[in-house]
Parts: structure tokens; C-alpha cells; sequence
């Protein structure tokens, strides 16, 4: 049975249902002709709002994603910051400190701290506090050997004496030396006789005989040389704490 229901027409500039034979559309006055009369496809207004949808979609969807990533962003800071306050108190120690697995010294010690050196603490505890350095737990330290403030810069207490033969050194510190120079008859800029040691132990006392001091292949000749002037130097920590000492001799 043939449809004889009149086709529907829709004005191609405003998307207005026109009557049949309509000349002009009455909402836009858009002319319409003979060849949208006899073919009347669906308006191009449908296919703009369709398009402006999806535009809008997508801007939304953008603006949606950076407010989310910005929120994240946020509080990976805020996480960061949060951690960096947790370990911000700064604590040195002021002697050669042991770390430990535990709370106690019945457990092993996994590390250590040479005197000057800091780490970071969340807050100090009684007896024992664990210790941080970059965010990851180093162990556990006696409290009372946490302080404030850096320990003040040592220095060389030294006794030399010449025999006739032999140098007699003494390290009157209460600390050990470690790599030790000991340059008798040094010049402004070069250097005199060197003797090198790997350690002296605190107050102790060395006897070093007088051609063991070397400068280029030469010894040092007691019988023939006269020392005048000597400098100690030591790397007390095997780090970049250098220290020196000046004597002469009379």
C-alpha cells in the first residue's frame, strides 16, 4: 500500500519545519527552492548542533583533565612538603657514633656517623631515636649523642722532639690521626723531607728515625742536615676534614 503522507521539508539554514510548497521560510525568510522540495533531507542544522555538541564535549573534557591533574600535582607537593617537614630537625653527632638495627646495643650495627657528620630525626626520643638521611631510615642512635649544633673545629695538639737521630712525635690528641704527613724543612711552596704514616694513635708517642724522611729520593742525613721547621698534617676522618700543625726547633 504506497504512503501517501506528504514528505516533511525543514529549511536548510535554520532547521524551521516548512509547510509543503512553501517559497520562504518564515522564520529565517531562507528562499527555498525546487530541488529541497523534492529532495528533503534532513537539515544542516541538526549536523551543526551535532558538531557543536562534540566540540563541547571535548573542550569540557580538557579542562576537566587539568583540574584533575593539577589537584594530583598538588598533592604530590603537598606529600613532598609534608616528608621534608618530618625529617627537618638537622642533628649532628659530635664523636664516632654507632647506627643499629634496634633500640638498644644488643642489636647489630648496620652503620656509623664520624664526628661533625648530620642526619635527620622526626622528633627525639628518650633513650633512642631513629635517624634519617634523604627520607630512608638509617637506624637507631643514642639520644644523648644527638646535638644541636656542629662540634667545633679540632685541632692538633703535637709534641716533637729531634734526638740527634730520630724524630719523636706525639699526638696528644684524644682522637687518632689518619693519613699523616709529616714535612720537615718545607720551603713556601715546595716541600721539604716527607715521612707518610697511615694512622697515629691518640696519645702515643713515635719514634721515627731521621732518614726515613725522603724528599725526591734523598734522606734526610741527621749528621750532616739540621731540621729547622716541621708541619703535621693529618685527614682526621678520611674526608675533607684536613688539619695542620707548625713547629720549629730551637
Amino acid at each position: 500500500m504506497p504512503n501517501n503522507q506528504p514528505k516533511k521539508i525543514f529549511c536548510s539554514q535554520c532547521g524551521t519545519r516548512l509547510q509543503q510548497n512553501a517559497q520562504f521560510c518564515d522564520i529565517c525568510g531562507h528562499e527555498i527552492n525546487s530541488i529541497q522540495q523534492n529532495n528533503p533531507l534532513r537539515p544542516t542544522y541538526y549536523r551543526k548542533l551535532f558538531t557543536i555538541t562534540v566540540i563541547s564535549v571535548l573542550i569540557m573534557y580538557f579542562f576537566v583533565s587539568r583540574i584533575i591533574n593539577n589537584h594530583g600535582s598538588n598533592t604530590t607537593k603537598q606529600s613532598t612538603q609534608t616528608n621534608n617537614v618530618q625529617y627537618s630537625i638537622k642533628k649532628y653527632v659530635h664523636n664516632y657514633t654507632n647506627i643499629r638495627s634496634g633500640p638498644g646495643t644488643n642489636y647489630k650495627i648496620v652503620g656509623s656517623l664520624n664526628s661533625g657528620e648530620f642526619i635527620r630525626v622526626k622528633n627525639i626520643n628518650h633513650k633512642w631515636t631513629v635517624v634519617y638521611r634523604y627520607g630512608d631510615s638509617l637506624g637507631f642512635v643514642f639520644s644523648e649523642l644527638l646535638k644541636d649544633e656542629p662540634p667545633p673545629k679540632p685541632e692538633i695538639v703535637a709534641l716533637v722532639n729531634f734526638t740527634g737521630t730520630q724524630f719523636v712525635i706525639s699526638n696528644l690528641n684524644n682522637f687518632d690521626w689518619n693519613d699523616i704527613e709529616i714535612d720537615v724543612n718545607y720551603g713556601f711552596i715546595k716541600s721539604g723531607y716527607i715521612y707518610r704514616a697511615n694512622k697515629m694513635r691518640a696519645n702515643t708517642a713515635y719514634e721515627i728515625g731521621a732518614m726515613q724522611f725522603a724528599k725526591k729520593g734523598a734522606r734526610f742525613n741527621p749528621f750532616t742536615m739540621k731540621p729547622e721547621k716541621i708541619k703535621i698534617t693529618i685527614n682526621r676522618n678520611r674526608t675533607k676534614d684536613t688539619l695542620f700543625w707548625y713547629g720549629s726547633f730551637n
